[in-house]
């Protein structure tokens, strides 16, 4: 009995110590439990809760985009007849005014046949020649037929009342009076016949004349566009007619010249010869992504700063945000094309640079 007694009470004495230590650990848990957010609570007030957002809302967020540089505008040189370049008087880069010569070439002969036919055009020159007939008989109707048939009328009416005359004496016969009567009535007839035909020839002049002046007007928007084409007057008479030339369309600077332009080449009509662009002003064109597009505002400032020209900031704002992507499909996220406007004073950058933009936008 004395053993069994001790075993028990060895037994009991281990039990109650493994649930003294679960009672330790569950004390633990409850006081981390309901002790750690009240010290975290007594750390934080509702002020310094909304500092920090207020903060974000204010910082400007600054956002890199990769692009590059574009002419605002450019203008295409461009050859309207098939000719043979004689001379060329720029380069590419070279800076040229409006209206400045950059080349001159010889048409071949099918263009100087256009050429003559706009000049000298055969409807306009048969108009003329029978205006100038037309003109020509009805002077004579009136200064020398009509003149000489009065004249003969004003003889036969005299003879006609002497005849009468002579007549009432009983010198004349009524055969020579009645002939006399039938000798006015016949002049009078051709007078009338003549006037008629002036009357008629006058009217065939005027549509004449109509005609002649649509054929001259329309001559002289063919010769309008001729001339546009060539860039020259062709009432120069100093300036050989099968010569043409080649002038600045605009103020700026040659970007670009054909590889196949060159003296004594032979080329084709439309040949894009050069392109002339201002240089003064650029476009930037970058990629946004959807993210980064709804931070810009158009007229956001930005700084540009060229991969070829890293020791130059150029300022410059947002001039253009699209309204559609790139790439409308649903694959991949949208990007859009962002333009910026700059200034380029020292004609530093050229057409094609790389750059980054940074922007400073509200997030």
């Amino acid at each position: 009995m004395g053993a069994k007694e001790e075993r028990s009470r060895s037994r009991s004495k281990t039990q109650g110590i493994i649930l003294a230590a679960l009672i330790a650990v569950a004390a633990s848990a409850l006081v981390m439990a309901t002790h750690a957010p009240k010290k975290a609570a007594s750390k934080t007030s509702p002020a310094a809760a909304i500092v920090p957002q207020i903060a974000d809302v204010k910082t400007d967020a600054e956002i890199i985009f990769r692009g590059k540089s574009f002419p605002v505008y450019q203008r295409d040189v461009r050859i309207y007849f098939n000719g043979e370049i004689t001379e060329i008087f720029v380069k590419e880069g070279d800076e040229v005014k409006e209206g400045d010569i950059l080349a001159t070439y010889n048409l071949d002969r099918a263009a100087r046949i256009q050429v003559r036919n706009v000049l000298y055009p055969s409807a306009v020159q048969n108009l003329r020649e029978s205006v100038l007939q037309t003109q020509v008989a009805i002077k004579k109707l009136e200064d020398i037929d009509l003149k000489l048939q009065q004249q003969a009328l004003d003889q036969a009416i005299k003879n006609l009342e002497d005849a009468k005359a002579l007549r009432a004496r009983g010198m004349a016969s009524a055969d020579a009076v009645e002939n006399l009567e039938r000798a006015v009535f016949k002049a009078r007839k051709l007078i009338v016949g003549i006037k008629d035909s002036i009357d008629t020839k006058q009217s065939a002049l005027e549509k004449l004349q109509k005609d002649l002046e649509f054929q001259e007007g329309r001559r002289k928007l063919d010769l309008d566009l001729l001339e546009w084409q060539a860039q020259r007057s062709f009432a120069d008479q100093s300036i050989p007619i099968e010569r043409a030339f080649l002038k600045a369309p605009i103020s700026g600077r040659v970007i670009w010249m054909h590889p196949d332009f060159a003296v004594n080449a032979e080329l084709n009509r439309g040949f894009v010869a050069m392109k002339v662009a201002p240089m003064d002003g650029l476009l930037v064109r970058c990629k946004a992504h959807e993210l980064e597009l709804v931070k810009l505002r158009e007229g956001d400032r930005a700084t540009v700063v060229f991969d070829a020209v890293p020791d130059k900031e150029y300022p410059a704002k947002v001039v253009r945000i699209p309204w559609i992507s790139r790439n409308a499909t649903l694959e991949v996220p949208a990007d859009y094309t962002v333009e910026f406007a700059l200034m380029n004073p020292d004609q530093r950058v050229k057409g094609g640079m790389t750059c980054s933009a940074k922007v400073s936008a509200a997030p």
